[in-house]
């Protein structure tokens, strides 16, 4: 009798929990979430390592939601096909190949944009995982 209340007790207890924190949980309460729909017309983003995974999506996303998107990346072939996504979907999207590895190279891209393109959310996401150290052409990490 005694492991019978016990294991009552035990079910009482974490059966409150239950619906908050497991998958089933989720799935019952995102039925009543409104759909996040954001609006970023008038913004204009700019998201570096947008050529692939994290960044690609988020300036996709941010296109999509009305933002001026300039993606920036070192790999230019893969921008091209983000641009070549963003441009079957009519977004507005411009492409900014440049190394943020190389100061020479941001250098030249900070002096081709006008100071009329104000920023107004930055996405900083460039970054690659290197097994070994290794220096830029300029000496530096």
């Amino acid at each position: 009798m005694n492991k019978l209340k016990l294991l009552l007790g035990a079910l009482a207890f974490y059966g409150r929990f239950f619906c908050s924190f497991t998958a089933i949980g989720f799935h019952v309460r995102r039925l009543f979430w409104r759909r996040f729909q954001p609006d970023f017309r008038g913004q204009h983003w700019v998201v570096t390592g947008a050529s692939a995974g994290i960044g690609r999506h988020i300036a996709l996303a941010a296109a999509r939601a009305g933002a001026r998107v300039t993606a920036v990346a070192r790999a230019s072939t893969k921008l091209d096909e983000v641009m070549a996504t963003a441009q079957a979907e009519g977004l507005q999207l411009q492409a900014a190949p440049c190394d943020l590895s190389s100061m020479a190279d941001v250098s030249r891209w900070l002096k081709e944009r006008t100071a009329a393109q104000s920023v107004d959310v930055l996405v900083n996401n460039a970054g690659v995982m290197l097994d070994e150290h290794s220096l830029t052409a300029e000496g530096l990490d």
